[in-house]
């Protein structure tokens, strides 16, 4: 499976700035580079799947779309697109307020 079809080093940044400040430290950080790693491998066969076993594994991530952002369209159903959409719009919204 390709792996360039997930941000992982953006995702990284994002958790650690929208979700846990402790991501900084080494451990965290390859702990979560592992899971990506081993998601990428093993629960990357149908669409969305990536998304929601990230999404069931890694604390403080509120929905699979928050995942989903970084995966690039062609691992994603139209809904879970749909889904990011809303999300991205939700937070810019929330920027401009």
């Amino acid at each position: 499976m390709n792996t360039e079809f997930f941000n992982k080093e953006a995702f990284i940044n994002w958790y650690r700035n929208n979700k846990i400040s402790a991501v900084g430290s080494g451990i965290a950080t390859a702990f979560l580079q592992n899971l990506i790693g081993y998601g990428l491998v093993n629960k990357n066969y149908s669409k969305d799947q990536l998304a929601g076993f990230l999404w069931s594994v890694i604390p403080y991530i509120d929905e699979p779309a928050e995942v989903a952002q970084f995966c690039d369209e062609s691992m994603l159903t139209s809904d879970m697109i749909a889904e990011v959409k809303l999300l991205k719009d939700k937070e810019n919204g929330m920027k401009g307020a």
